[in-house]
């Protein structure tokens, strides 16, 4: 009988110290959470925020450089000139020609095609009111966020506050 009040002590308070469960928010929950929290930061306290509504977030991944596409379609272009050029005067040298602007044509293809999409971050748009120095602000406003969900950028540019 004396160890039971112990015994019922330790057990109340293993019970109630047990670690509570993580809330795990989606994609877009997240996202939703980190531009407000910005935007009510980036006001500041004289400021108010208002959310009027969220769209779907979207994936955002590397995109290829151009550049290097644009390479293989100049060279492409400049092969398929020289081709047409040669064309009333020697056919084989014209098909040759041909033969080249289709490879690199293939390659601009290819590349573009075949380019490594990693993945990026996400994009949200917005629809909030703001009031910013007694001046109401009906916003649309697409936010740019990287994996960790911080924000990388807005469209338009973030309001200005101060």
């Amino acid at each position: 009988m004396k160890y039971l009040f112990p015994i019922l002590f330790v057990t109340v308070i293993a019970c109630n110290s047990a670690p509570k469960e993580a809330v795990i928010l989606s994609p877009q929950e997240q996202a939703q959470a980190s531009v407000s929290d910005w935007i009510t930061e980036e006001l500041g306290p004289e400021n108010e925020y208002t959310p009027v509504g969220f769209k779907s977030i979207d994936s955002l991944y590397s995109s290829p450089n151009m550049d290097s596409a644009n390479l293989f379609v100049e060279k492409s272009k400049y092969f398929s000139d020289l081709a047409m050029e040669y064309l009333g005067m020697n056919i084989d040298q014209a098909a040759s020609f041909t033969d080249s602007s289709l490879y690199y044509s293939n390659m601009a293809l290819d590349y573009l095609e075949n380019f490594p999409k990693e993945f990026q971050g996400w994009s949200i748009e917005h629809e909030y009111n703001a009031i910013v120095k007694g001046e109401s602000k009906d916003m649309v406003s697409i936010f740019y966020l990287d994996t960790a969900f911080t924000i990388t950028g807005t469209m338009p540019k973030a309001l200005e506050a101060n």
